[in-house]
């Protein structure tokens, strides 16, 4: 029997889990990450997709579709009806082929590998410019335009080059992960270093003697929060900038390894992303 036929015969007879197990806060991963039991998840970048996840393992390298007229959903794990007859967009806003950095036949503008807020036009012969700089009101280029959202900066994630095929490539946001190259674009397979491993983008393989090295620091994930975060300059900050939370980073001293985050001391305090202190819940982003 075909292993796809196998598995989803197996699949009818083990439903999957209906509430949230899953713990992956990047949308441009297929992660099984913090899932218990048989879980469905999200395809980054088609929003009918989903993988099937056997607790933290990924139990097929393909996707499955959902029925017709049915689109993912990530925050429940199931397909469900179009409800609003809007569509769906998939959560990965830099999909294969908006991000890329050489001129490809049609482009006009190609990213920056290094730089966030540079851009290139590509002419008709397919060679590229001098460098153009985003707006101070939209510094961020995302493949296609200078927008406001950090996170959706090409170089804020993992990309595949021609002849990478079948190798590994470093994730930007985490000095940790690595994605595998099955063709050129912004690949959505990951992996993850053993623990005191970090991932050597030289070598392209995990180490205990490559240091942590992130490209893209301090983004704001999806979720408002900052999960890995590097200490640039000492003192306290939010773990999300834009709410208060029972979590901060106190950061001591400067260091390339991410800080881990500091709990309140007591139940019904928060950190203040204002104030930059833990208050009272009562009195949090209150003047």
């Amino acid at each position: 029997m075909d292993p796809r036929s196998f598995l989803l015969l197996v699949l009818a007879i083990v439903p999957a889990s209906s509430t949230q197990t899953c713990t992956n806060q990047n949308a441009c991963l297929v992660s099984c990450e913090g899932c218990t039991g048989i879980t469905m998840v999200h395809d980054p970048i088609n929003c009918h997709r989903f993988y099937y996840c056997k607790d933290d393992q990924l139990l097929t390298d393909s996707p499955f579709e959902c029925p017709n007229g049915q689109e993912f959903n990530p925050q429940t794990h199931m397909c469900q009806p179009d409800l609003d007859g809007e569509g769906c967009r998939p959560l990965c806003a830099s999909e294969p082929g908006e991000c890329h950095y050489t001129c490809q036949p049609g482009d006009t503008l190609i990213a920056s590998v290094y730089d966030c807020g540079t851009y290139y036009i590509c002419d008709a012969e397919g060679n590229f410019g001098l460098p153009k700089t985003c707006p101070p009101e939209k510094p961020f280029f995302d493949g296609k335009k200078c927008q406001t959202d950090e996170i959706l900066c090409c170089h804020c994630h993992g990309y595949c080059f021609p002849g990478d095929e079948g190798r590994l490539v470093a994730d930007p946001t985490d000095c940790r992960r690595y994605y595998v190259c099955l063709n050129e674009g912004v690949p959505v397979y990951s992996g993850t270093c053993d623990k005191g491993e970090h991932f050597d983008a030289i070598s392209r393989q995990c180490s205990t003697e490559a240091p942590c090295r992130t490209m893209c620091r301090n983004v704001i994930g999806a979720n408002g929060c900052i999960e890995n975060f590097t200490c640039l300059e000492k003192g306290r900050f939010a773990k999300c900038p834009s709410v208060c939370f029972p979590e901060y980073y106190d950061c001591l001293e400067f260091g390339d390894t991410y800080a881990p985050a500091v709990l309140c001391p007591y139940n019904n305090y928060l950190f203040d992303p204002e104030k930059l202190s833990c208050v009272n819940e009562d009195y949090c982003n209150k003047n």
